[in-house]
This record gives structure tokens, sequence and C-alpha cells, in this order.
């Protein structure tokens, strides 16, 4: 069975396009951003090109950033291009609710909406495959 991976691809403003991929097929689909913009206009606080790893399923959460409506949430944990822990997650951004509004995320990738889609695929294909790779403006696998 081909290996299912996660490609993450974004500009200098930190928007980008999540994408589940097995094989040539994108099967999920979802906008998201990492960081934030400074007073400068630079982009800050992203998260760093490289072959990062998911490793376990999603869990959810209301921490406020991470929350799509009040009280809902969920994130998933990365890990490294080492294959360390890392505080870096995929999880909805908050900024729907008005929280943060502009501030944009501390690293993690954020995506637009509940992305429930994306949630769920990661969940099914973390039940046969140890850990799914993430690609992060990074070159990737091509058929």
């Amino acid at each position: 069975m081909p290996e299912w991976f996660i490609t993450f691809n974004y500009n200098e403003y930190g928007r980008g396009d999540v994408e589940i991929h097995n094989n040539s097929l994108v099967s999920v689909f979802a906008k998201a951003r990492t960081g934030s913009i400074s007073h400068h206009g630079n982009l800050v606080n992203k998260i760093m090109p490289g072959i990062w790893t998911i490793r376990g399923i999603s869990v959810d959460t209301t921490e406020r950033a991470m929350e799509w409506e009040t009280g809902f949430g969920w994130k998933v944990r990365l890990w490294t291009p080492k294959g360390n822990w890392s505080r870096f997650l995929i999880h909805p951004d908050g900024d729907k609710l008005g929280r943060r509004v502009g501030n944009g995320t501390a690293g993690c990738i954020g995506t637009r909406g509940n992305c429930l889609d994306l949630r769920y695929k990661i969940d099914e294909i973390c039940k046969f495959q140890d850990q799914i790779k993430v690609y992060v403006n990074t070159p990737y696998p091509k058929d």
C-alpha cells in the first residue's frame, strides 16, 4: 500500500495549503497559515521547512487559539525533522472568534475553518500507518 503524506507550502505571509496525498492524488485540501506578521511586515514565528511527522491521532481541545467555535477545537502534534517532540501542531486557527485578530499562529499550522475532513483523514491514516510525513516548504515525493 502506498504511503500517505501531507504537504504544507506557505508563502512570504505564512499562508498556504495543507494537502493530504496518496500517490499523485490529493485526498484532502485545506487553507492554512503559520506564524505572524511583525510590525516591519516580516513573517515571524513560522514553522521551519523540513520533513516533520505526525505520530498519533488528533485530540479535542478547548484551548482558545484552537477553537473553531466556543468549546470546540482539535489538534494533532507535529514531531521535528530530527524526530523530537515539538510544541508545533496542526489545528483550527482560533482567529475566527476574534480573539487574536490578525496575529496569526505561534508557528503551528492553523487551518481556516474547522477542517474536520482533514482531522478525520489524519486519524484514519494513523490507524494503519505508524507516522505521517509532513513536508513543510520542502520537496516531496512525486510519481
